[in-house]
């Protein structure tokens, strides 16, 4: 309850959550690392227990009291802060291959991918369509011991089926909410497979089509995550690079060998995946600085104003001010999807998709190659 007035749903999957966090988070934090293993085994018990002790991290930390945590508020990040701040009972973080979703195809050889002509983006006539060579392998990377627990990694192949490419390219999709993906199924991934497999594509496609070294790394994470991403932004460095090194030895065990760094990346969203993009560009600690560039694929509308240095926005809109075609590093492509991609489309195309589907080619060889 909230003020022992407001029923609040307390889910087992919850409650592991937060008993988790709590026994990694000192006593004198407010936590319960130092007398961790006694929580009640009954249901009715475990939430009282659970209230009271989060009652006491909110004392300990000057939050408002209430004993109740919900996704992004106050209790929720700083109780993942202090988890992750702790090293003594800090999860190591593990990556592990498993088996594409669905028997889902791993090594995809050469094939044509459809982007948009970076030779038509200058003006406001149609944009064209040309197609690019792409071969990859791509992976589904399981992650313990961070907040997000799932990653697809695509790594480029080379036409003598060698693999190339070392610079990590994080991006982030949109809440899967908006695919039918449950929070609830999170932890096994049943459900998500459509995620895995349109991203891997559509985003890896177009990354491995373009030739400029990075290996695509894709963090799915729940819904509830959007705006408040956990120990993944303390940890998305180790993160990235166990998956990477994951993906790549069950491949090619010498191909990046056992000692993968990086210290440059490139990043990337579509759509409302801006949101979590943000939030680690702002948040994560070394992200911003080792950014080399930053794509936004129509995520961000009249009410958003994110304009982060070295971003580059692509807006399915026109542009208010003819004369504002010219700014720095962004794209206004709204009413230009006509003439060859409605042929491709088989008429009047989903224009928010065929960002997705088409831009990121176009900047990753504007501004990356």
């Amino acid at each position: 309850m909230r003020d022992d007035d407001t029923i609040m749903p307390n889910k087992p999957a919850d409650l592991a959550v937060v008993t988790e966090l709590l026994d990694r988070i000192s006593v004198i934090d407010g936590g319960s690392a130092e007398i961790s293993g006694a929580w009640a085994l009954d249901r009715g018990t475990l939430i009282t227990e659970v209230a009271a002790q989060i009652v006491t991290f909110q004392r300990a930390n000057a939050r408002p009291i209430d004993g109740v945590i919900q996704p992004a508020d106050t209790t929720w990040v700083a109780m993942q802060r202090l988890a992750s701040d702790n090293p003594a009972f800090r999860a190591p973080i593990k990556a592990t291959v498993v088996p594409a979703p669905n028997g889902s195809l791993e090594h995809v050889g050469a094939h044509g991918v459809c982007v948009a002509d970076p030779m038509s983006f200058g003006g406001t006539k149609p944009l064209k369509k040309s197609v690019a060579t792409a071969q990859y392998v791509r992976k589904l990377v399981r992650v313990d011991g961070c907040s997000i627990k799932w990653f697809g990694v695509v790594i480029p192949q080379a036409a003598d089926l060698s693999l190339f490419g070392r610079t990590p390219h994080l991006h982030f999709t949109p809440t899967a909410d908006q695919a039918g993906c449950s929070d609830d199924s999170y932890d096994s991934f049943s459900g998500w497979e459509r995620m895995w497999l349109d991203y891997t594509e559509s985003i890896g496609g177009q990354l491995a089509a373009a030739l400029v070294g990075q290996i695509l790394v894709l963090p799915f994470y729940r819904a509830d995550q959007q705006g408040a991403l956990g120990n993944f932004l303390d940890l998305w460095k180790d993160a990235t690079a166990a998956a990477i090194k994951a993906a790549a030895h069950s491949i090619d065990p010498m191909y990046l060998g056992d000692r993968y760094e990086f210290s440059r990346i490139v990043s990337s969203s579509f759509c409302n995946g801006y949101v979590a993009h943000r939030h680690f560009h702002s948040e994560a600690p070394g992200a911003s600085a080792m950014t080399d560039a930053l794509f936004d694929l129509d995520g961000q509308h009249d009410d958003v104003t994110w304009r982060p240095e070295k971003g580059v926005l692509y807006l399915n809109r026109a542009p208010e001010d003819p004369d504002a075609l010219g700014h720095i590093n962004q794209w206004h492509v709204g009413d230009r999807w006509s003439g060859e991609f409605e042929a491709l489309y088989g008429g009047a195309p989903n224009t928010h998709a065929c960002c997705r589907n088409h831009l990121l080619y176009h900047g990753l060889r504007t501004y990356c190659a």
